[in-house]
């Protein structure tokens, strides 16, 4: 089972593109930055590749007709699937960097760290979100088999509202998919959080995300199983 899934396609691009993560975050210390939020790459990416090997276990489980540990690896796989889509918020740090050494313009070729900064965030950000669309798409194959296009479709959009709330909550209230253990503390620091900006937001990063899904589920996934 395990060498099974660690073979799958899904899994090699998971860890190639975990190699290539590593490589960048490795090259911006290279080049002389001590700042210790690039490290949150390799975390971010880590956290957001753990929703594909849910994914993977839950459609193992579910080939074989086993509706508990599928129903279980399932919902773990929604534990952490926010994960993946929260990425898109670390372009935040593109605010951090300076790509000129001067006001007025910049010197051709003296200045590299900020651009190696750049396709640190640029690789990490897209292979995050690159996995949780995979992980999405072998979870909206189980609902199709189970509950037909239509009704999975429906899930589909309900699981990305869940997921633009989740990754809502972690930006601003900076919750963990583990700090589901402690509720009381989950709902206070939810609430905290809980402004008029959070359903404009929540819209808005649902929209996005979909449109990303379906932007590769129709033109990309539909075209690789024919």
């Amino acid at each position: 089972m395990i060498k099974s899934i660690l073979k799958s396609t899904q899994s090699v691009f998971v860890l190639v593109s975990f190699a290539f993560v590593t490589v960048t975050t490795v090259a911006v210390y290279l080049n002389d930055t001590t700042d210790i939020k690039w490290l949150r790459m390799i975390w971010n990416y880590f956290l957001a590749a753990i929703p594909v090997y849910m994914a993977l276990f839950s459609r193992y489980y579910s080939e074989l007709e086993k509706r508990v540990p599928t129903v279980a690896f399932s919902l773990l796989w929604l534990l952490f699937f926010p994960n993946a889509f929260y990425m898109l918020t670390d372009f935040k740090y593109l605010s951090k960097i300076s790509f000129y050494l001067w006001d007025v313009y910049e010197k051709v070729g003296g200045n590299l760290t900020p651009w190696i900064l750049l396709l640190n965030l640029v690789v990490s950000i897209t292979a995050g979100v690159i996995a949780g669309i995979i992980s999405l798409e072998i979870i909206h194959k189980i609902l199709k088999e189970n509950f037909g296009n239509k009704i999975s479709w429906v899930i589909v959009v309900f699981l990305m509202i869940l997921t633009s709330f989740g990754v809502y909550i972690g930006r601003f209230a900076r919750l963990n998919s583990w700090d589901i253990i402690n509720l009381e503390k989950l709902f206070d620091d939810i609430m905290w959080v809980m402004t008029p900006f959070a359903p404009i937001f929540i819209l808005i990063f649902t929209l996005m995300t979909m449109i990303l899904y379906c932007g590769y589920y129709f033109f990309v996934s539909s075209k690789l199983d024919k």
